[in-house]
C-alpha cells in the first residue's frame, strides 16, 4: 500500500509526485476540492481525512472518509483520527 499525506498547504497540487498512490490521507487545513483533485491526480482508490482548525465544520463530500473519532481499515491497516483544534 502506498500512502500520500497532505496537510496545511492548498498549493499542494503543484507539488504532487509523478507516481500514483493507493491511499490519500489529509490531516487537515486543506480545502475539500483540493483533496479531491489531488486524489484524482494520484489515482487514489481511498481518500481518508480529518478537518483541521481552519476548515469548515461541514461534512466531507463523497468519496472522502471522515476519520474523526472512527477507524477505517484498508488491507489490514487501521486508520483513525480526530479533528484539529
Amino acid at each position: 500500500m502506498t500512502l500520500h499525506l497532505l496537510a496545511d498547504d492548498d498549493s499542494v497540487l503543484h507539488k504532487l509526485p509523478n507516481r500514483g498512490s493507493g491511499v490519500l490521507v489529509s490531516c487537515g487545513d486543506i480545502a475539500d476540492s483540493i483533496i479531491l483533485q489531488a486524489s484524482q491526480a494520484l489515482g487514489c482508490a481511498e481518500i481518508l481525512a480529518v478537518k483541521g482548525n481552519h476548515d469548515s465544520g461541514g461534512a466531507f463530500p463523497l468519496p472522502i472518509v471522515d476519520l474523526h473519532l472512527i477507524t477505517h481499515t484498508i488491507a489490514g491497516v487501521r486508520f483513525g483520527g480526530f479533528n484539529g483544534s
